[in-house]
């Protein structure tokens, strides 16, 4: 208890610091103009699940970060489906497109969330590489299915967020989930053939 009330006042305090930062900025006639982005790189076990701190367990509790935007004067808030599963790698194409940028690289991870489509249906990543507890994995996540692959281990975890907000039914040996487990599998090994094919291209302009 004691270890949640610390967390609950940390975030109390950078509640208040933002409150200052938004009246300085409208003090000085700079609000209307400003792109405000608000997040975090992770979140805290806090004792859920019998786990503190974080490390390479995907709960919700940890990869399920706030994203606040507040575009500045002139840009449509409307275009952008607040439903939507975001990554953070799509902040630095967003700000980018915002900033005026037209073209973006094509090997840019993330989408420009001012023209997503609300229909659009896509995957999003978490990744721990070789944590202290020598695990590597990735967790794919895809409407309410959120899935975690172990590299080298027979185990996995397939969750299905709507059924399971509580994350403690794992589908992974569901012989009825096996369509929705390939899809995602398939998905993260699409995503890190891009990465590894990204990275030689960089390199290769070196």
């Amino acid at each position: 208890a004691q270890g949640r009330a610390h967390y609950y006042s940390m975030i109390g305090i950078i509640d208040k610091e933002l409150q200052r930062l938004w009246t300085e900025l409208e003090d000085r006639n700079l609000y209307d103009d400003t792109l405000i982005i608000v997040t975090s790189d992770h979140g805290e076990l806090l004792g859920d699940h019998g786990l503190w701190m974080k490390g390479p367990f995907h709960y919700e509790q940890l990869v399920k970060v706030p994203l606040i935007m507040k575009l500045p004067k002139g840009h449509e808030c409307s275009k952008i489906d607040t439903n939507q599963t975001v990554s953070l790698t799509d902040v630095t194409p967003t700000c980018l497109s915002i900033a005026g940028k037209a073209e973006l690289p094509d090997e840019m991870d993330g989408i420009d969330l001012t023209c997503s489509s609300k229909d659009q249906k896509r995957t999003v990543f978490v990744e721990t590489i070789q944590d202290w507890h020598a695990l590597n994995c990735t967790t794919a996540i895809s409407g309410n299915m959120k899935m975690t692959w172990y590299a080298n281990e027979d185990f996995g975890e397939l969750i299905d967020l709507e059924d399971d907000p509580f994350e403690v039914k794992n589908k992974w040996d569901d012989e009825g989930a096996r369509a929705v487990k390939m899809k995602l599998l398939s998905d993260i090994l699409n995503m890190k053939v891009k990465a590894t094919w990204s990275v030689k291209k960089r390199i290769s302009y070196a």
